[in-house]
């Protein structure tokens, strides 16, 4: 297969995906120390979407990316401790492109069980797993955690993890199916939902506070997490998924009982000779032992990386995410989904499918209501026009139509939520029995009488969801 010209993908101004752009690069050949990398697979991670953004702040024009693996094609001068040909993978800037040249030192040999999508899948998000549980205040057996998103990135790592180390790990999502994998990922306890948290992990805990809490939710969050705590407990915020926290002051901390909070990046704890190496083994060691898996969603193209940035900055749980760069690994890899449709195949089907059901809906009224109906529901001495049906049924149907397509677009923002989903339902219901009363104001029975087209919208909508979660690649944001 022909290779593919040398790229890389660069922004120049910050902003959204549409600032991202391909541009011909010409691999620079390694200096003293250094390797040339060709990159067989790229990890796309949420830090990314903060310098895309400006959040982080990178000096412009640049070439995003933080993690990636591939083949050493060549090295420079005094290296020797990897050679061409060796697969390696490495956390370090600008690998948003087919080639990375950079230290040698700063690449990792990948073993024999590590694929080269494993190995950039989980570099970033294993090492900031392995700083968290043992290089900041090292999680040992006996200790409580609070753990916040913990089927995310980096939770689908630190859950399990912290779990195997003996920990009782106690998560905190937003939804009753997220809380479901991460007893499944191996925690004790899951608070569903961001009201009342501290007083609910208090609770579960026996009235006592927890020995870390491990933040990645950011503002909405930080409180909540100090509120959790025991006395002399750690807040370790390592994530922004909400914005970034709020200034706390030092007397808050004092207020809690001699809380210590920090705020790590996982890059200054791979500095020091041997750290990355001895981070890196531990998270292969445990990928290995099974304690937790590199966790890879559906193929995408290549040049697709704007569609597969956009989920990256909207999912709640966001897994691993790759993009390869040789012809032969030419796609690129993600488990969430956004907000806009693409008009594909499967997307055509799913709306198809909602508006041939909401018109059975409609045309419904006419078997489950017969004449008569009328007669029951018109106030006395007034008789409904003849229109009166038709217009009724119409705006009912294009309500329905309207709010499906924003259910539709509520599905993918929400990596297919349904709570979401149930939300626009009620507001059909409402909806539908507003009109009704708006039409017959003195019937105690209309809204009674509208509950077999409210069973339809709601087998269209569960149906709508359904396409949804079944193909969860063909939807993208805005």
């Amino acid at each position: 297969m022909t290779q593919t010209a040398p790229y890389a993908i660069r922004i120049q101004k910050t902003g959204g995906p549409e600032v991202l752009e391909v541009q011909a690069m010409e691999p620079r050949a390694p200096g003293a120390g250094e390797a040339l990398v060709h990159q067989t697979a790229v990890g796309l991670n949420f830090i990314d979407t903060y310098h895309r953004s400006g959040l982080y702040p990178l000096k412009l024009p640049v070439t995003l990316g933080s993690e990636a693996a591939g083949v050493i094609e060549a090295v420079g001068e005094g290296v020797s401790d990897v050679k061409p040909g060796d697969r390696v993978a490495y956390l370090a800037g600008g690998t948003y492109a087919t080639h990375y040249t950079g230290p040698a030192a700063g690449l990792v040999k990948l073993p024999d069980f590590v694929s080269d999508e494993e190995g950039a899948a989980i570099m970033l998000k294993g090492l900031t797993a392995w700083m968290l549980l043992f290089e900041i205040r090292p999680v040992k057996p006996g200790d409580t955690v609070l753990i916040w998103a913990p089927v995310g990135g980096v939770g689908s790592i630190l859950t399990p993890w912290a779990a195997h180390l003996g920990a009782r790990v106690i998560g905190v999502t937003s939804s009753e199916e997220k809380a479901a994998k991460a007893k499944a990922l191996g925690a004790a306890e899951v608070v569903v939902g961001y009201d009342g948290v501290a007083a609910k992990v208090r609770e579960l805990n026996g009235g006592k506070g927890v020995d870390i809490a491990f933040d990645s939710v950011g503002r909405i969050s930080a409180e909540a997490s100090l509120g959790s705590l025991k006395p002399r407990g750690w807040f370790i915020t390592y994530g922004n998924a909400s914005g970034p926290v709020d200034p706390i002051p030092p007397s808050r901390l004092a207020q809690g009982g001699s809380l210590v909070m920090t705020r790590p990046g996982v890059f200054n704890f791979i500095q020091a000779p041997g750290a990355l190496a001895r981070g890196a083994g531990l998270v292969f060691d445990a990928l290995k032992a099974g304690v937790f898996k590199a966790d890879i969603g559906l193929p995408r193209p290549t040049r697709r990386l704007k569609a597969a940035r956009r989920p990256a900055r909207r999912s709640s749980s966001l897994e691993a995410h790759f993009l390869a760069s040789s012809p032969q690994h030419a796609h690129i890899r993600s488990s969430s989904h956004g907000a806009w449709p693409v008009m594909d195949l499967s997307a055509l089907i799913a709306l198809g499918v909602f508006i041939v059901l909401n018109v059975l809906a409609a045309s419904s009224g006419a078997v489950f209501r017969p004449g008569e109906w009328y007669e029951q529901l018109a106030k006395p001495g007034w008789t409904p026009p003849n229109w009166a049906f038709p217009v009724v049924w119409s705006a009912l149907f294009l309500m329905n139509a309207v709010a499906g397509w924003l259910v539709w677009q509520a599905a993918g923002m929400a990596a297919g939520r349904m709570d979401l989903g149930l939300v626009n339902v009620a507001l059909l219901w409402l909806s539908i029995v507003a009109v009704a009363v708006l039409f017959w104001p003195d019937s105690p029975v209309a809204a009674v009488l509208q509950l077999p087209y409210l069973l339809w919208v709601t087998i269209a909508t569960a149906l709508n969801f359904t396409v949804l979660r079944m193909n969860p690649g063909k939807v993208r944001p805005a």
